[in-house]
Formats: C-alpha cells, sequence, structure tokens
C-alpha cells in the first residue's frame, strides 16, 4: 500500500462515488465490501474533517430557515444551497474551494 498526494474534493468525490455505486448496484457492494471498509477505516479522520467543515462553510455563508438547517434548493436534480447576495455566495465558493484544494494523503 503505498500513499497519493491529493485534496479533500478528490476524497470527497472518491467516497461520493462509492456511495453512489453502492446505491445502484448490490453486486459491487458485495464485491468490493473489503476495499470499501478498508477506505473507510484508512480515511475516517479526513473524511470526518470533511463532514465537520463542509457543514461550518455553509453555516457562515447560506440562509437559514427557523430551525438554523441551510436551506437548500433543488435546481435541475442537483441540490444548492440559497444565498442572501452574490457575494454571500461567492464567498462561499472562495472558501470551500480552499478547503477542497487542502491537501491530504489517499492510502492506494
Amino acid at each position: 500500500m503505498g500513499k497519493s498526494i491529493a485534496n479533500y474534493g478528490s476524497l470527497f468525490n472518491l467516497r461520493d462515488d462509492i456511495q453512489r455505486q453502492c446505491a445502484h448496484s448490490p453486486a459491487f457492494r458485495y464485491m468490493n465490501e473489503h476495499k470499501i471498509k478498508r477506505f473507510y477505516d484508512e480515511h475516517k479522520e479526513a473524511l470526518a474533517v470533511i463532514d465537520r467543515t463542509l457543514p461550518e462553510i455553509a453555516k457562515k455563508w447560506a440562509l437559514h430557515d427557523g430551525e438554523g438547517n441551510p436551506i437548500v434548493q433543488e435546481e435541475n436534480g442537483v441540490s444548492k444551497y440559497t444565498f442572501l447576495s452574490e457575494d454571500a455566495e461567492k464567498s462561499y465558493m472562495e472558501e470551500f474551494n480552499k478547503f477542497m484544494n487542502r491537501e491530504v494523503f489517499i492510502i492506494n
């Protein structure tokens, strides 16, 4: 096993793809059960950072409902946060991209 330098965005996309494949193909989940478990075990800390940081970024810039949850709208099948202004959306995207581009090790 080796390590590759990647970024949080790549790790997020890998996890998203694994989840999508598992949801659509029981065979994929069955045939790759041990690899999937190893992926989650080896990257649990970095995945936890993603899961903790992305909501914090949204909390700073997106509009919220009465319960304090970011307001999300569906647009062409894609979930998207609602922002008070274009400047807030721009600031969100800058902070989001800065975080997602931070380097992290991915274990091969």
